[in-house]
């Protein structure tokens, strides 16, 4: 279980570093917290285990393309990039600037820009995590599918792959209200994954 620890910003989750940690005839290789990287699992290597380096990193450079190949950075980024367009409409074109328009039409092409950059800057907070979500969700499928695979590649050589998952809460301090002393800790459901490969048992 994560431990928590304080911190100015809030109580956060204490989890431990990506790294992969071998019992028996399994392997787990936790995945990077973040989603968005080139890489989400570390190469690795073992002199002990069934599959050798070179088998290992090429299956592990397999499963990073697939996640990286579902979780492209310029979908991940959209989100942003439309919220700072929609926050420079409403900067530039909000209530200060209507009483610098020059006739009726520089005032209502102020008013429409406006309304665009707060709609725009609504729908892009609301549909970024959206996105993120389905983005993830399609991620994991097709990871499934791909540990599907090598299941069957290396079946005759009694190795299965596994995702793992497992839940935390993740604790973090919110304002009731102005004054300082009014926190309360809430927490929040996180998940984290581990690749899991391990020589079956005849």
């Amino acid at each position: 279980a994560p431990s928590f620890k304080a911190s100015s910003e809030g109580i956060t989750a204490s989890l431990p570093m990506a790294h992969a940690t071998q019992a028996g005839k399994g392997m787990y290789i936790p995945m990077r917290e973040k989603f968005g990287h080139t890489w989400y699992f570390d190469p690795i290597g073992s002199t002990t285990f069934a599959l050798n380096v070179p088998e290992l990193t090429n299956i592990i450079d397999e499963v990073n393309s697939t996640l990286s190949a579902a979780l492209p950075l310029w979908a991940l980024m959209l989100p942003c990039v439309t919220t700072g367009i929609g926050f420079a409409l409403c900067i530039l074109f909000g209530l200060p600037s209507w009483t610098h328009a020059s006739d009726g039409t520089a005032f209502q092409q102020h008013r429409v820009l406006f309304a665009a950059g707060a709609i725009l800057l609504a729908c892009s907070v609301q549909g970024g995590i959206a996105l993120k979500c389905e983005l993830t969700r399609r991620a994991l499928c097709k990871l499934r599918r791909k540990l599907s695979e090598l299941d069957i590649r290396f079946a005759h050589r009694g190795i299965e792959f596994h995702l793992q998952e497992s839940d935390h809460l993740l604790a973090f301090k919110r304002q009731l209200t102005k004054q300082p002393q009014d926190l309360e800790v809430a927490t929040a459901p996180t998940s984290r994954y581990s690749l899991v490969i391990q020589e079956s048992v005849a």
